[in-house]
């Protein structure tokens, strides 16, 4: 994983949980699932919301229900990293690891997705699951954290130019 998507993993999850909590907005496709505990939602974006699960490693029943229910209202999966562009997320390259080094050393496992509405509008979804230091998924069980953040297509664009600023194609200025 390169640094920079980790650095994005750690932003994301950062930004759901150093906004102020609201009420729920986008219930259509921010989706707490049967089962969810510790609910929240966030102002992070357009909405975001957070919660965990009992969904044992791999997350199977839990992404594919947030996969059938965001697809039956028309959302198509993308599978380009928004934050960087060129690189694939877990719809193509399916779930990675980290260590995180701010929680003890923690051996992280993440699924990262995103789905577009035909007005450009995107959902993203992070599926993790955090285990102690040299464990893993078959060693322990762990609850699933569901995050996702709700993206207008006026946010969506401003942020894909913020990125574009950041990181030009070669050849050209900031």
């Amino acid at each position: 994983m390169t640094s920079l998507a980790v650095v994005v993993i750690a932003l994301f999850s950062h930004c759901l949980w150093a906004q102020s909590p609201t009420t729920a907005v986008h219930t259509d496709i921010l989706i707490v699932l049967a089962g969810a505990q510790e609910v929240q939602y966030f102002k992070v974006n357009d909405g975001g919301i957070s919660y965990r699960l009992t969904d044992p490693y791999p997350g199977d029943a839990t992404i594919g229900e947030v996969r059938s229910r965001l697809e039956a209202q028309g959302w198509k999966p993308v599978s380009e990293d928004l934050f960087n562009p060129g690189l694939t997320n877990s719809h193509a390259r399916g779930w990675m690891n980290f260590i995180d080094g701010t929680h003890d050393d923690a051996n992280v496992f993440v699924w990262n997705g995103a789905w577009e509405s035909t007005h450009g509008d995107r959902v993203e979804y992070s599926f993790q699951y955090s285990y102690t230091k040299d464990a893993g998924p078959t060693s322990e069980k762990a609850a699933l954290r569901v995050m996702a953040t709700y993206m207008s297509a006026p946010t969506v664009n401003v942020l894909r130019e913020y990125v574009r600023r950041q990181h030009p194609p070669t050849g050209e200025n900031r």
